[in-house]
């Protein structure tokens, strides 16, 4: 317990305080009420002082004060601080270099990109921020619509963290040109703060989270998964939308993989890139059922490599943290 905190407690103790938590004679809200209510303390001919020798205690705290309703520490209740003083990127780069294929989807399929992004900005606003974007094989376009969607979103003020979640093989920074010297491998590790692997591109309102080190395996996976989800929480508190690139679910453990990552960072969403060129419709809601049974929220698919983009919505199935909505995208 801070100094702070004792001389808090020592002036509560011996001063009287204002109760809020009960009604007033005229039953309206008591936060509200013109006039506060004051009770004095029982037990404030006891005195203790930063220099007392006996230790302070929650029973103590309540003894000294037995009608104060405290939860934590006096000096957790200061503001919170912006977004600015907490979380700041090490690195800054004026705007990104766009790949070709992200600047070419997003002319080709723009009015679908909108209504994906309708339904996104309606699923943040009810609370939905961290959507990972998947495929069942590498070179089905994931990044890509990864990359166009931030983008996309970007241009209606929503400001995206993209998050490299492909430890096998993380291209999301080197799709854009940049060579990070960090990642939150480093961060999950306790090597850097958070903000040392941050990549921001002010002019684009998009900031990039790399992957680097070496994948997690058994235990330390295990014990690394705390640290995970303390990222996660993070980055959902400072940004719009938690966009995260997923590894290729080509196999069984990889998809126990994500799953596992899923759990632990509270994943409201999913949405499985599929290349139509090699699948079709019903092959990738197959494929879309199968990720269900393994617990990856999966609630919408995307058919990239289309000649015409077409978007269907169809309702979803029931799922704990889903958006209420599922999207097919053709593009």
């Amino acid at each position: 317990m801070s100094t702070l905190d004792r001389a808090f407690i020592k002036a509560f103790a011996e001063t009287p305080t204002v109760r809020y938590d009960r009604p007033t004679a005229d039953g309206r809200d008591p936060a509200h009420a013109a006039e506060p209510v004051l009770h004095p303390i029982r037990g404030a001919q006891r005195r203790v002082t930063p220099s007392s020798e006996e230790p302070i205690t929650a029973e103590l705290v309540a003894e000294l004060v037995p009608e104060a309703r405290m939860t934590a520490p006096l000096s957790t209740f200061a503001a919170p601080r912006q977004a600015a003083e907490s979380l700041r990127a090490a690195m800054e780069v004026d705007a990104l270099s766009w790949p070709n294929a992200c600047t070419g989807l997003l002319a080709h399929a723009r009015r679908h990109f909108d209504r994906f992004a309708d339904q996104l900005v309606e699923f943040i606003g009810q609370g939905h921020t961290r959507v990972a974007i998947a495929s069942c094989a590498r070179h089905e376009g994931r990044t890509t619509v990864t990359l166009a969607l931030a983008r996309h979103l970007a241009a209606r003020g929503i400001h995206s963290v993209l998050v490299d979640a492909d430890f096998e093989n993380p291209v999301l920074a080197g799709c854009c040109e940049l060579e990070p010297q960090a990642g939150w491998g480093d961060v999950v590790d306790g090597a850097l703060p958070l903000g040392e692997a941050l990549i921001d591109a002010v002019g684009d309102g998009v900031t990039l989270l790399p992957w680097q080190g070496a994948k997690p395996h058994g235990a330390q996976a295990r014990r690394d998964r705390l640290r995970t989800a303390a990222v996660f929480d993070t980055l959902a508190e400072h940004y719009d939308l938690v966009l995260v690139d997923t590894m290729p679910l080509a196999t069984p453990a990889a998809i126990a993989e994500l799953a596992s990552l899923a759990e632990a960072i509270h994943l409201d969403a999913v949405y499985l890139v599929g290349d139509a060129r090699g699948q079709d419709s019903q092959a990738l809601a197959t494929e879309c059922a199968k990720l269900r049974r393994a617990g990856i929220p999966v609630v919408g698919a995307i058919e990239n490599f289309m000649a015409t983009a077409i978007l269907h919505d169809t309702p979803p199935r029931p799922q704990q943290r889903a958006p209420r909505r599922q999207l097919v995208t053709h593009s």
